[in-house]
This record gives structure tokens, C-alpha cells and sequence, in this order.
């Protein structure tokens, strides 16, 4: 079991990442478009100061002065600073995007959070059935994640029975489903395996790790050695399992129990903990490959080329129209 001791560190007290962002990338040419109508309306409805700061990001972004910005992050403030722009959004969202402070959006989320113990299990089974209800009988309406159900998990928890958490990352998986860390939440040790299981994983929140150990007292050296042996196993064999590296059970297994390593950007990324599992993207890729009428190949090759011909615009509509076109038609109307 994970101590969950990790209480007594703050939700603040990772510093810089505290504000950091993660991003949800855009499987598709056609969900880069619904984002930009989102975008483009935001920027319509919302008020002069707000305008004003979204251009400034826009700008920033074109001077790649955010290097990990992301769309997503741009769409997400957009929304955020304008109520009209809400307003619009719940009823116009961006394929497999999540809507922000949408009321009906929440019937789609299924929340853990709090101490995971053995009745979490029961208990997300039953939040996932409602929220799959929810999803299937608003199909279509564009309020709930295109795909996998229309379900997304948030996480908000301290962490607590490695076991369960393994088994519910294990049941998220098998649902395909999306796992999000909100902004304000804090997913930390054995909520992390939890997290794991998506296979969209995005953090907007706190994510801490730390070495996984027993609650109980050993009576000696080779008792606690045989339990630090069993739960490494387990977690390696659930890593793998979800197509994660097993750094990431290395990067715990350098912290003490006591004490909790706040993972930045940078490091949630590396690691893999943030990002999309490698076969949910090849599964996505094959079918928007044969939408097109295309391979694979064909499908990177001008994923490639539009990565170098459309870094030129000077705007985020130009890019995202630019590398639309491409990707869909092979070639931007106008270039050799």
C-alpha cells in the first residue's frame, strides 16, 4: 500500500509546475477544425480585455515564446475568459475536447478521488455505468469525448491501496478512457497507477510520486525485502502491461515514502505519465488513415511535411488551416 502521508505536502507545494499545463493533442484534421471554430467564436464573443490577452498568447506563440504551448491551452483560456464564449461552447465543443466549467459536460466525468481503498472499485464501476448512460443517450450532441464511450475520468486523490489502483487503471483501459488531473487536483502516489490506465492522459493539476511500500510493520530485514520484491513486481508487470516504461517505477523507487517528488512538465512528459498510449495512437491513426483512403505511411509523410510547410504561418488559424489541408489533400493549395 502507498502511504498516504503524502497529506501533508501541500497542493501548492511544487512551485512552478503548480501553473503548468498539459495539452490533449488533436487526433484529426477534423477535430484541429472544431477547435478552431471554438477559437474563433471565443475570440468573437469574448470581451475587449480578454481579446486583448488572447492576442498577446497568439503572439507569443507565433515567437515561439511557448515552446509547449499548445492550441488546446489557448482554446481552453479562451473559454475560460468569456462567459458568452461558454455559453457557445457547450453547445458547439470541439471533438474530443473538454469543455470547461460545462455543467452538463460533468455527466460524462467520472470522478476519483479521496483515499483509494477496496470499495473505490465498486464505486467507479458505478460512476462509469451512469456516465456511459449519460454519454450514449447525448451521442452526437458534442457534450461528451468523441469515441471510447464519451467517457473522461478525473482524478483528485492522495493515493492509498497500490492493488486497487492497479485494478482501476486497469478497468480505465479497458474501457479506452481518458484521464485527466483538473486544475486544482492533485493525483499523487498510487492515484498515479490509477492515471496510468487512460490511454489520453492529461495534467493540468499536481502529480506526485514517491517509493510504494506496506503498511504493515515487518519483523525483519528479509519480511520487508519480500514485500518490497511483491509490490515491484506488481507495479512492473502493470507498466508494461500499459505500455509504460519501467522508468517511471524507478523515478518512485528514488523517493523516500515520506516524501513526494513533484513532477514537472518536462519530467511527466519524459516519462510518459502525460501523452497517449503508443497503441490507442496507432489504432486512431489507421482509422483516419483509411478515412482518407491512405497508409500509414502516407499519413506521417504528410504529418511531416506539414510540420515544415506550415511552421511559416504567422497565425494559429493559418497553421491549423495549413496543416489540415495537407495532411487531408497531400499538397496547400498554391505551393509547389
Amino acid at each position: 500500500m502507498f502511504s498516504i502521508k503524502t497529506a501533508q505536502h501541500s497542493r501548492h507545494a511544487r512551485g512552478g509546475w503548480r501553473n503548468g499545463f498539459a495539452f490533449v493533442k488533436p487526433i484529426d484534421p477534423q477535430s484541429m477544425h472544431n477547435t478552431e471554430i471554438v477559437f474563433r467564436e471565443s475570440l468573437r464573443l469574448a470581451s475587449p480585455s480578454a481579446r486583448s490577452f488572447l492576442s498577446l498568447l497568439d503572439t507569443a506563440v507565433r515567437k515561439k515564446a511557448f515552446v509547449r504551448f499548445n492550441i488546446y491551452l489557448v482554446v481552453i483560456l479562451a473559454i475560460v475568459l468569456s462567459s458568452a464564449a461558454r455559453l457557445y461552447a457547450q453547445t458547439v465543443p470541439p471533438s474530443g475536447f473538454v469543455v470547461v466549467d460545462s455543467t452538463e459536460f460533468k455527466k460524462c466525468i467520472v470522478k476519483l478521488s479521496g483515499n483509494i481503498d477496496e470499495s473505490s472499485l465498486g464505486k467507479i464501476h458505478e460512476e462509469y455505468a451512469r456516465a456511459k448512460t449519460f454519454a450514449s443517450q447525448n451521442e452526437g450532441s458534442g457534450l461528451c469525448r468523441s469515441g471510447a464511450e464519451g467517457v473522461v475520468v478525473w482524478l483528485d486523490s492522495l493515493g492509498g491501496d497500490v492493488g486497487t489502483a492497479i485494478k482501476i487503471g486497469r478497468f480505465f483501459r479497458s474501457k479506452n478512457a481518458m484521464t485527466v488531473v483538473p486544475d486544482s487536483a492533485v493525483c499523487a502516489s498510487a492515484c498515479v497507477l490509477a492515471l496510468l490506465g487512460g490511454v489520453e492522459r492529461s495534467v493540468i493539476g499536481s502529480v506526485g510520486i514517491h517509493r510504494p511500500f506496506g503498511t504493515s510493520p515487518s519483523d525483519s530485514v528479509n519480511q520487508s525485502q519480500s514485500a518490497l520484491r511483491s509490490v515491484n513486481e506488481l507495479i512492473y508487470a502493470y507498466l508494461d502491461e500499459m505500455n509504460i516504461s519501467s522508468r517511471v517505477l524507478d523515478a518512485m523507487n528514488a523517493v523516500q515514502p515520506e516524501e513526494v517528488r513533484w513532477l514537472d512538465f518536462d519530467e511527466c512528459d519524459a516519462l510518459g505519465v502525460c501523452g497517449t498510449d503508443p497503441a490507442w495512437k496507432d489504432y486512431n491513426d489507421s482509422m483516419f488513415a483509411k478515412k482518407l483512403g491512405i497508409s500509414k505511411l502516407t499519413l506521417y509523410s504528410r504529418r511531416s511535411v506539414a510540420n515544415e510547410v506550415c511552421a511559416s504561418e504567422k497565425t494559429i488559424r493559418g497553421r491549423m488551416a495549413c496543416r489540415q489541408e495537407i495532411v487531408a489533400n497531400g499538397t496547400k493549395q498554391g505551393s509547389e
